[in-house]
């Protein structure tokens, strides 16, 4: 790297990095080096977009996928120029909406920030290092990750991208268990299904967008063995609107679907006292009255949801726990929907007995070592009856576990106890500054440490789809690019 121009280090390749990487590079007013710390073979992919299974898809339409707000049209013109939608003519809806596999937007993120490894305008530089970052010194001058393989890379400024976390395996599971030959305790991981015979008999936990991901990979591999999903609360994804998911009769589907991520916060929740079940409340009456206009419920829902991160922060932290108590399943399966394709698949096989859903929690498991099954006893909630089962594999599709990362991610788990980094009052993320500067247990900001993406939900309540990191970088850097020009002044 040179010495007269400012350095990034981003640890953590994935989504929110390649987001950082190509907006700064596309934006900065001085060339910049850009180093970016990430162990898997392909930037940009991360956790969700390494994903190599078909049935995988992105859970919205393609275009409100960019990396960035402002190019709205860039996937749709490079899935057109990689003949990705002839390839794959299942990505259209009925409607003609797109949705496109994960796996290929992966592709177009590696590819993006390819473009930009020795960029034309200014020479900037995006440097793909293959190595796991264990910790991070900060000073005002120039800080220091150090690195499992390369020592210590040194940058005028850090940022810690380091995506979604994966789930955790359920209580009364210990964490041992996730080594178990019957217990796939992270089933994203591609190829993780694959020892599953057909005829197994498979216990999935969970019925959210990862356990529909999951059972459409079942269903599409002829599995023919018992498939049971269970949910302590019986809560599943909901569908898109029917424009987006049947169309509009007589008319074509729109060629540009854009999220509203900047617009005014509605007026039925403007007015409404800093309380989120005074929200909840005021959010179904509007679902009421548009719902006997004859509008879909998704349209009051995505004016609150698209603008969250106003309304998240002023939240006393009170209430932001019982948010998360009380309405946060209830908001999640509203807020993440399923794909159209895949929606179709589940309900038709559980309309055939293929694929039976259950309201049940496990009470009790029975993990022998080297056991070629694995006993669990399951509380029905709605009744209270318990009933024992036995089955040759269990999934883990609880979800996304933003509490207890910090715990087993080196680098993370190295800034909190230098308490550089201060766990949000929520307990999910991190504290961070309207501009994510990272807040130390001090409660300074620090404008050469910085948080992006997922580990920030605490603070803004919803950074965890594509289209709103997207949208958290664009609003962070101008003050990130002041930062790395008065740092090489």
């Amino acid at each position: 790297m040179s010495s007269d121009r400012p350095r990034v280090v981003i640890v953590g390749g994935g989504y929110s990095a390649a987001a950082l990487a190509v907006q700064l590079v596309r934006r900065t007013r001085v060339p910049i080096d850009i180093t970016i710390i990430e162990p898997r073979a392909h930037l940009g992919r991360g956790l969700a977009y390494s994903a190599t299974d078909p049935e995988h898809r992105l859970n919205g339409p393609l275009d409100t996928h960019a990396l960035d707000p402002d190019r709205p049209r860039e996937l749709r013109a490079w899935c057109q120029s990689q003949g990705l939608l002839e390839q794959d003519p299942e990505c259209f809806a009925r409607s003609g909406h797109i949705f496109l596999r994960r796996g290929d937007f992966g592709k177009y993120l590696s590819d993006q920030l390819a473009c930009y490894a020795r960029d034309e305008r200014l020479g900037s530089r995006i440097t793909h290092l293959r190595d796991v970052a264990t910790s991070v010194v900060v000073r005002p001058d120039l800080s220091s990750v150090e690195t499992a393989d390369h020592g210590m890379v040194h940058a005028h400024v850090v940022v810690i991208a380091t995506g979604n976390s994966p789930p955790r395996l359920p209580f009364p599971f210990k964490p041992e268990h996730g080594d178990h030959p019957c217990v796939i305790a992270q089933p994203l991981d591609p190829g993780s299904l694959d020892i599953i015979a057909p005829d197994s008999r498979v216990l999935v936990v969970g019925a959210g967008l990862t356990a529909v991901d999951i059972l459409s990979s079942f269903l599409r591999r002829g599995h023919y063995g018992a498939l049971l999903a269970i949910s302590r609360r019986g809560l599943r994804p909901r569908s898109h609107t029917r424009e987006i998911v049947e169309g509009v009769p007589g008319q074509p589907a729109p060629d540009l679907v854009q999220l509203e991520l900047n617009g005014p916060i509605p007026e039925f929740i403007a007015g409404q006292p800093a309380h989120a079940r005074a929200w909840a409340r005021a959010l179904r009456a509007e679902v009421r009255r548009q719902q006997a206009a004859g509008q879909a419920w998704q349209v009051p829902f995505d004016s609150v949801r698209d603008v969250v991160w106003k309304l998240w922060p002023g939240l006393p932290v009170t209430e932001k726990q019982r948010f998360l108590r009380r309405l946060s399943p209830f908001y999640d399966v509203h807020r993440f929907r399923t794909p159209p394709m895949n929606d179709a698949l589940v309900r038709q096989a559980e309309a055939e007995g293929r694929v039976r859903f259950a309201i049940a929690s496990i009470v009790e498991v029975e993990v022998v070592p080297d056991a070629a099954a694995i006993g669990v006893k399951l509380l029905e909630t709605q009744t209270g009856q318990q009933w024992h089962g036995r089955y040759d594999y269990v999934v883990n599709c609880t979800g996304l576990d933003h509490a207890s990362t910090w715990r087993t991610n080196p680098v993370l788990r190295s800034l909190v106890q230098q308490k550089l980094l201060a766990r949000h009052a929520t307990g999910l993320g991190f504290e961070v500054s309207g501009n994510c500067e990272a807040i130390d247990a001090a409660g300074a900001a620090q404008p050469t440490l910085r948080v992006i993406g997922p580990p920030t939900v605490g603070v803004f309540g919803d950074p965890l789809g594509a289209p709103f990191i997207a949208a958290q970088v664009q609003r962070m850097l101008p003050n990130l690019m002041h930062t790395l020009e008065d740092a090489v002044k």
